[in-house]
């Protein structure tokens, strides 16, 4: 007998147009937050660090302007030549002595930067929340200002933008990404050489199913490139390869009395408003580490004690 042909097939076209809608539905979703997630968590660093666009002048800065217009004998080294060098003289050429537009570039770096830290924690295999927080957490972080609202101080937000280029160039290895990378890292060890123990902490995020192994295969020219660079450092940095200018000289006169009474006066403040309970801490520190040391669990217990 056989089923009339108005009714043939009714029943499973009326589960599939659901799934279906629950489908699209489900897509549209997570392309929603494919970029409403970024976009909330731009919009909060932008929110925070507002003030340092009406910011002025520091200092540093005003010894770089001076040394980028002549005025001032340029340190004779290599170090943080891209952030502190050639980067001044190109926004003076371009923009005058005008502090905005510095500002402006060191805001949408450390944005580009916040979006990164988004981007890497979902390559790790983190969720989007969890990535979503780090990002907000990375980029309205208040301590960020003190970079924000000085020129030069785009040392480190520079540098760590080109870590994560060289980072995401080394996602997918071949040829010519690996030197676009090797490029990068190269770019953002002149720019501050803190950011040479980076791709070792990269280390400890793979990306979703890679071993830790594989991880190390693939930024093995980055760890290369870092130890060299230390190395290098370490050897000729009394040779154009060292720290530079006079706020790094080590010298023993005057300066050392100076010295002590500027950091005195700002300790002699910031102590008074400690307690008796805040200036045992380093005595509970002690005593937790020295009790998890003779705990029975011993690794966790010790790395526990220890923070």
């Amino acid at each position: 007998m056989r089923m009339p042909k108005g009714r043939a097939g009714s029943g499973p076209r009326l589960e599939t147009g659901p799934r279906r809608r629950q489908d699209r539905r489900a897509r549209s979703t997570a392309r929603l937050a494919g970029w409403l997630l970024p976009a909330l968590a731009l919009l909060l660093a932008a929110l925070v660090h507002r003030r340092a666009l009406g910011a002025f002048f520091s200092t540093d800065d005003f010894v770089r302007l001076e040394e980028a217009k002549g005025l001032l004998a340029p340190a004779r080294t290599m170090w943080r030549l891209v952030s502190e060098v050639l980067y001044v003289k190109g926004m003076l050429s371009w923009f005058g002595p005008r502090p905005l537009p510095f500002h402006i570039v060191s805001l949408a770096l450390h944005l580009a930067n916040t979006a990164w830290v988004l981007r890497t924690g979902r390559r790790a295999g983190l969720t989007a929340g969890a990535s979503f927080f780090a990002a907000c957490y990375f980029g309205a972080f208040p301590l960020f200002y003190a970079a924000l609202a000085s020129a030069v101080n785009i040392n480190d937000i520079m540098a760590l933008t080109f870590v994560f280029m060289a980072l995401q160039a080394l996602e997918t290895p071949s040829p010519a990404r690996t030197a676009g990378g090797l490029a990068c890292f190269v770019i953002a060890l002149l720019s501050k050489e803190a950011v040479v123990f980076v791709p070792f902490a990269a280390l400890l995020l793979p990306q979703s199913g890679e071993r830790r192994a594989g991880s190390a295969r693939r930024l093995a020219p980055l760890l290369l490139a870092g130890a060299a660079f230390a190395g290098f450092y370490l050897a000729f940095r009394e040779h154009g390869l060292g720290t530079g200018g006079r706020a790094y000289a080590v010298g023993f006169g005057a300066n050392l009395a100076h010295n002590l009474m500027t950091y005195r006066a700002g300790a002699s403040t910031s102590c008074a408003r400690f307690r008796a309970r805040e200036r045992s801490t380093p005595l509970r520190g002690a005593w937790a580490c020295g009790r998890s040391w003779r705990s029975r669990s011993r690794r966790c217990s010790r790395l526990a004690g220890a923070a």
